[in-house]
Parts: structure tokens; C-alpha cells; sequence
């Protein structure tokens, strides 16, 4: 190319330039020679200038073959240049072809994607939302006064309510993974991320409950037919020792199964009626 003709223009203009010196040197010498023999008249004039004349051609020559070698040094000075301006346009074209492939450094489904075709890409504009495998967590919020039972590790019991499971939930067993230091200024929470099992029926965004294993505490169980709800009012029917039918006021709780919380107006141990619906009015008598 272009390259490989400055290189052997140089090396041409190089060996000119010797050449000249070679010549030069050999005029001078001549030169001096036949300035002594002019000193003893053993040379005329004209023989003289000749040989003048001779050195003085001779120092052009090597005058021109410098600068014809300066002149293409300087071509090859300016062609290198190009040589590397066209090496890093190279380059910084392979790297924007580089940012036009986008690889995730992991397999997932994407299951968003923010940006439109054409829009421009800007550094933290994210252009698309990418799930990664089936490991997924769940994030619970649990309350200040609670979030001392809870360690990293700790074994939970996760329930997601959703009717596309058998009997209208799936229970699977769950390990907390991360406890966030800082609290909800405004709920007094601490997020807690639990760990799931792979399952090919979870999906992300779903809903779900964690059940933490607490400390222990008595309660009052009633079957959930002895409560009567009337309006905002809630009673059910005990009978004392001679038995005679009372109605109570109670406050219930937590509901677990066919059974419910009393927190208020009954006492352990009293008699109630199981079957509230087949009381008519408090005072009657039964055995």
C-alpha cells in the first residue's frame, strides 16, 4: 500500500543522500588537492574552477537529497498518523457495534420493556425488565414489636391465597434471607425477604403470607356456630349451674378454622350453647 512505497521511497532517498556524501567528500578532497598545486602554479585557472565548480555541485546534490529525504520522512510521518486515526476510528466503531448487542448476565424472561424502538438510550433509562430463573423471594413487612423473633435462617411457613391451587392456596416452606436495618418511618415495619423454593407456579408480584412461629399464649376457642352477630353486636348463649340461658356480649378475634377467639365476656370453663341458632330467647332452662 501507501506504506510500503514511502518505505522504499525513504530507503531510495536514504542511499541518494549517502551517495551524495560520497561524492562530496571525494570533491572536497579534490578540491584541497588542487588548491595546493595552484599555490606551486602546477594547475591553471580554468582546471581549477572546474574542480570549484565539481564540490560545489557536489555539496547541492547533498543538499537536495536531505531535504528530499526530510520531505518523505514527513510523508511517511503524516501517512502513519492517518494509519492510526483510521485504526482508532476502527476500533471505536467495533465498540459501537459492541453497545448495539445487549447481553443479561443471566437467562430469565422478560417480562417488560420500558423503552420504545428508537428512543434514545440514556445511562440508568432501564430498556428492559428481565426475570432471572424460578429462586424468587418474598418480601413481608413485620411490626417493630415482632421483629425480634425474627432471625436470618429462620425456618417460615409461606401461604399463597390464590384459587388456581388446590383447595384455593399452597403452603410451602419458606427461610428468611435478608432483614432490612431501618425501619417504615410511617408503619414502624422492617421489610424481611424470604427465600422460596423453586415452583413452577409461582409467579412474581404475587400475593402471599408468611407465618412465623412466635412465642406461645393461652386462648379462648368457641365454635364459630355458638356466635350470634346482630348488627355491630356480637353474643353468644351460656347457660349457668342451674341451668338457665344467658346472653353474652363478646368481643371475638382471629378466626382458625371452624373456631374463634373470645377476647372478651366469657370466662374459661362456662357452659355455652354450640348451637346458638336453635335458641330462641335468653331465660329458658335446659338440661
Amino acid at each position: 500500500g501507501q506504506s510500503g512505497e514511502l518505505e522504499l521511497n525513504l530507503r531510495a532517498a536514504q542511499a541518494a543522500e549517502v551517495s551524495a556524501g560520497a561524492s562530496q567528500r571525494l570533491a572536497l578532497a579534490t578540491l584541497k588537492r588542487y588548491e595546493l598545486l595552484r599555490e606551486r602554479r602546477s594547475v591553471s585557472d580554468q582546471e581549477f574552477d572546474e574542480v570549484d565548480a565539481r564540490a560545489r555541485v557536489a555539496a547541492a546534490e547533498v543538499d537536495r537529497a536531505e531535504k528530499m529525504r526530510q520531505m518523505v520522512e514527513a510523508r511517511r510521518q503524516v501517512v502513519e498518523a492517518r494509519i492510526a486515526q483510521a485504526r482508532a476510528d476502527v476500533a471505536a466503531a467495533q465498540v459501537a457495534v459492541g453497545d448495539t448487542r445487549i447481553v443479561a448476565p443471566f437467562d430469565g424472561i422478560i417480562v417488560a420493556k420500558p423503552a420504545e424502538i428508537g428512543a434514545l438510550a440514556a445511562p440508568g433509562v432501564p430498556l428492559l425488565t428481565i426475570e432471572g430463573g424460578r429462586n424468587l423471594r418474598l418480601e413481608v413487612e413485620v411490626e417493630q414489636s415482632r421483629i425480634g423473633e425474627v432471625t436470618l435462617d429462620t425456618a417460615t411457613k409461606v401461604r399463597f391465597d390464590l384459587p388456581a391451587f388446590a383447595a384455593g392456596g399452597m403452603e410451602m416452606a419458606g427461610k428468611v434471607a435478608e432483614i432490612l436495618p431501618a425501619a417504615d418511618p410511617v408503619s414502624r415495619t422492617f421489610t424481611v425477604r424470604i427465600d422460596l423454593p423453586v415452583s413452577s407456579a409461582i409467579r412474581s408480584g404475587q400475593f402471599g403470607r408468611a407465618l412465623f412461629a412466635g412465642a406461645g399464649r393461652e386462648t379462648l376457642m368457641v365454635p364459630v356456630a355458638a356466635v350470634v352477630a346482630r348488627g355491630q353486636l356480637t353474643s353468644l348463649y351460656a347457660v349457668d349451674e342451674g341451668g338457665i340461658v344467658h346472653q353474652r356480649l363478646i368481643t371475638v378475634g382471629r378466626k382458625s378454622g371452624d373456631q374463634v377467639e373470645v377476647l372478651s365476656g366469657l370466662r374459661s370453663g362456662e357452659k355455652i350453647i354450640t348451637a346458638a341458632a336453635r335458641i330462641e330467647r335468653e331465660g329458658i332452662q335446659i338440661r
